[in-house]
Parts: C-alpha cells; structure tokens; sequence
C-alpha cells in the first residue's frame, strides 16, 4: 500500500533546509558582544528581499538581498565590521561565507533578525 504524506507548513523543509545548509558552511564563530559591535560601528547587512525589508528592519540596517551577493563583487570598505541576518538564520551563514570568500575579514552572523534584534536589547 502507497501512502502519502502532506506537509502542513512550511516549517519542515525550513529545517530540512537549515540542516543541509549547515553541513555544507562553516557557522563557528567566537562569541560576540553584537552591541559591541554596533557601538563601534558596525555595519548591520540584512540580506532578505528588498520586499522584506521594506515590511521591517533593525534600525541602521542596510538592506543587500542574497541574490546579489551570490552575484555580484560587494562594493564596500572590507576593513570595516559586518553583522548579517536574514529571517531564520540559514542565508545570514551564507552571507558571511560569501563576504569572506571576496576579502571581508571581519564578518559576523547575526541569525535571525529576531535573534539579532534580541542581541541588540540585551541589558
């Protein structure tokens, strides 16, 4: 007998997703003080759709979508402090490997932009 399963949400391949993506890039990084960091002057990359930044950002944010960065050479100053995020925390990883790979040595994952967002308030 033939069953089939239905996904009820998206959640699911989320995760099979993360998984995947994970095992594939490095998500090590030393602790980190992200409010440290911005004090500094750290530059806050979200890399969701334009569409999503527009709905909601963390202040200060620059919005470059991981379309381009898969794409393109970033333009920036690759001596300054990057922070990414994304939605769930699997494109931001990605995003560091990327910045790194073109010569940003001081690239940090943020997770999620919940998780980044909490990071920011902490006391």
């Amino acid at each position: 007998m033939l069953r089939t399963v239905k996904i009820l949400s998206m959640d699911f391949v989320l995760l099979f997703a993360a998984i995947s993506l994970t095992n594939r890039i490095p998500i090590e990084q030393p602790e980190v003080n992200f409010q440290d960091l911005v004090r500094s002057g750290a530059v806050i990359i979200d890399v969701r759709t334009g569409k999503d930044y527009r709905k909601g950002h963390i202040h200060g944010a620059i919005n470059i979508e991981m379309a381009k960065l898969r794409t393109e050479r970033i333009q920036m100053d690759t001596s300054l402090v990057y922070i990414t995020y994304c939605y769930m925390g699997v494109s931001s990883v990605e995003a560091v490997d990327i910045l790194k790979g073109q010569g940003f040595n001081h690239v940090y994952n943020g997770g999620g932009i919940n998780h980044l967002k909490k990071e920011l308030r902490k006391k």
